[in-house]
């Protein structure tokens, strides 16, 4: 559902700017723990994680795996949402080019530029 869609999209966009706020905030204190440490800007998590005690680094991956875990959850959520539109414009697309052939390709002006074809006028449900 489209509309479906445009709210996800809507209610997203202020979580995915919170979530690049945390981001920032935890990379500046990965850096400061790097350099806590004298590790280089090269060392991976895996690598400085090895340098804490005990229960830090056992707190530092399980968040990480948390982390990690959030993540693929979220490109599964995105890839999925990416391939809906994809298919629904595609098919869309195809539709239109069947109702309307003489629209299919590129059409250029006198001057050799690219135009789009006359728009002949059209109500498309986005509900398809």
């Amino acid at each position: 559902s489209w509309n479906d869609l445009e709210i996800a999209i809507n209610r997203l966009s202020p979580l995915s700017e919170q979530m690049e706020k945390i981001e920032q905030k935890r990379d500046t204190h990965f850096q400061k723990i790097k350099k806590r440490l004298n590790m280089s800007e090269q060392d991976g998590f895996y690598a400085v994680a090895a340098h804490l005690d005990g229960s830090t680094r056992e707190d530092c991956l399980k968040g990480y795996r948390k982390m990690k875990v959030a993540l693929l959850r979220m490109r599964g959520l995105t890839s999925g949402i990416d391939q809906y539109v994809r298919t629904v414009g595609d098919t869309s697309r195809t539709v239109l080019n069947e109702v309307f052939p003489h629209r299919k390709g590129n059409i250029y002006s006198n001057n050799g530029v690219r135009r789009p074809a006359a728009a002949d006028p059209m109500v498309l449900n986005r509900h398809l």
